[in-house]
């Protein structure tokens, strides 16, 4: 399901924002796990120099923890949001090995 509700059949793009739905036997929805793609701060399904910047927005915006814009910040993943999780995408981008 897209950000906007809509059912998508295939999984060539999965991006944040985008939810996987655990369905039950008869349809229903039992439930839903939301996609967040670790550095991808403009949600474009990329990783490019663009999310390094968003990821130093973040960090000088301190958002709430458990907040998509903060768990997509932490990028190291150590749970705290500092200036080490936009080196660690702009180290990540620059080898090349993704």
């Amino acid at each position: 399901v897209d950000a906007d509700g809509n059912v998508q059949t295939s999984a060539s793009k999965l991006i944040t924002g985008y939810k996987v739905q655990l369905l039950g036997p008869d349809g229903s929805v039992l439930k839903d796990y939301e996609i967040v793609i670790l550095g991808d701060t403009d949600r474009n399904g990329r990783l490019s120099i663009s999310d390094v910047s968003g990821v130093q927005s973040a960090v000088a915006g301190k958002p709430e923890k458990n907040t998509i814009d903060f768990i997509e910040a932490n990028v190291d993943g150590n749970s705290r949001l500092s200036i080490t999780d936009a080196s660690a995408l702009k180290s990540f981008l620059a080898s090349g090995n993704w």
